[in-house]
């Protein structure tokens, strides 16, 4: 350890993109360079702002993420956010972040009619988190690039498995194009590098997103 805030490196894309999987090799891929490495998944459906979260996914209460605009959910999501960086980042050298403030800014946006309010939306979100917020901006944002249908299929698959019914993200394949749009957006305009997904192994997958977090750590 340097004594100094530890490095965060994102890890973003659709749902069952695989972010979880690649954020844990990189952590053992980091671990066996000697680094201390910490990770954070969001949201949090443990705290404060994660559970009400949690609610408005599955539709448990009388209002859901469906029925709030998109402005409001973000809100929640970034408070989750600024909770858990208020309480203090891990210690260590690496912070690996399974979604940031670019999933907000993206599925929210994803909500809007029109792709002009989507971009408008994406960039209030990225405002509010970065600006407003001030919350740390990652050195390094990772995203995956997956298609829709192999997102909502991956998606039923988990959800056959594990019992869980999928939230409103992974219901619309709707949502989901423009959700991929938005992430597209994203990585045209410096907020990220895609790395591709689909027909690819975890073990290729794993060698990209270790190279590009190398690159960026020299």
């Amino acid at each position: 350890m340097t004594g100094t805030s530890p490095v965060l490196i994102a890890i973003e894309g659709l749902d069952a993109s695989g972010k979880s999987t690649q954020a844990d090799r990189l952590a053992e891929s980091l671990t066996k360079q000697g680094k201390a490495v910490g990770q954070w998944s969001f949201p949090r459906y443990d705290s404060f702002f994660g559970t009400r979260i949690g609610a408005l996914l599955r539709g448990n209460e009388s209002v859901t993420a469906a029925s709030l605009d998109p402005r409001s959910m973000a809100l929640w999501f970034a408070m989750d956010r600024w909770d858990a960086i208020r309480a203090g980042l891990p210690t260590a050298d690496v912070v690996i972040l399974n979604r940031w403030t670019l999933s907000n800014a993206v599925y929210q946006g994803a909500r809007c009619s029109t792709d002009s309010e989507a971009d408008a939306v994406f960039d209030w979100v990225l405002n509010l988190e970065e600006s407003v917020l001030q919350l740390p901006v990652p050195l390094t944002t990772i995203l995956l690039d997956i298609s829709v249908e192999t997102s909502m299929q991956r998606a039923r698959t988990r959800a056959a498995q594990t019992g869980a019914t999928p939230d409103v993200y992974e219901s619309y394949a709707s949502l989901l194009s423009a959700s991929r749009r938005l992430y597209q957006r994203a990585a045209a305009t410096g907020h990220g590098t895609i790395i591709n997904v689909d027909n690819r192994t975890i073990d290729d997958i794993h060698t990209d997103v270790s190279a590009l977090v190398t690159q960026s750590l020299r």
